[in-house]
Order: structure tokens, then sequence, then C-alpha cells
């Protein structure tokens, strides 16, 4: 056994190690799409907003954060998240790459 994910709700070990790290990998893929798709959104819609659309550099982002203030919480919420689940898939990169486990690294039970 590696650890218990309680997110999961099972223990993480050698047969379904990989499944989990790609779990892992899935869903910070998802957040990265998703904080792009918000992105996008933003530039779309701040370009459809300015006076002039030829002039790209009169974007009205704050008219855009006042008529939808979610778009705003979105963002911070999918790059947050992008943040955790990219310290969590690198933490298990690095295990993987030293062929080791969490009990090991966290409990230092099997260092030579």
């Amino acid at each position: 056994m590696d650890h218990h994910c309680t997110w999961l709700g099972t223990c993480i070990g050698k047969r379904n190690y990989a499944h989990f790290f790609w779990f892992s990998v899935g869903i910070m893929s998802c957040f990265v799409y998703t904080c792009i798709t918000g992105l996008v959104y933003m530039a779309f819609a701040t370009r459809d907003m300015a006076d002039d659309p030829d002039n790209l550099q009169e974007y009205h982002l704050w008219l855009m954060m006042k008529r939808s203030p979610f778009i705003l919480l979105f963002e911070v919420y999918t790059a947050y998240a992008i943040i955790i689940t990219g310290m969590l898939v690198f933490y298990h990169l690095t295990l993987i790459s030293t062929l080791s486990t969490t009990q090991e690294e966290i409990k230092e039970v099997y260092k030579y």
C-alpha cells in the first residue's frame, strides 16, 4: 500500500497507482482547459465591449467584470485548482522518478 486517498475513498497501491496518477493528470488537464476557456471568453467579451474593435489596446476588462463578476471568481478558482493539482502531479512525478512510495517518502523508512 502506498497511501490512502481520502478523495477517492480507497487505498492507492501497486495495482492502481498508475490509474491514480493518470486521474490526477486528467483532473489537472481539465482545470487547465477550463482556465484557458475562461481566459478566451474574457478576451472575446472585452473585445466585443470595446468602442473600437480594431483598437485592441482599449480593453474594457473592468466593464466586463462588472457585468459578469462570476468569471473573475471562476478564473481565480481554476488557477488555484491548477496550482494544487499541479503540486500533486509534480510530487508523484518525483516519487515515480525516484522509484519510491508516499509512505517511504514521508516516513523515510527505506532510505539507503
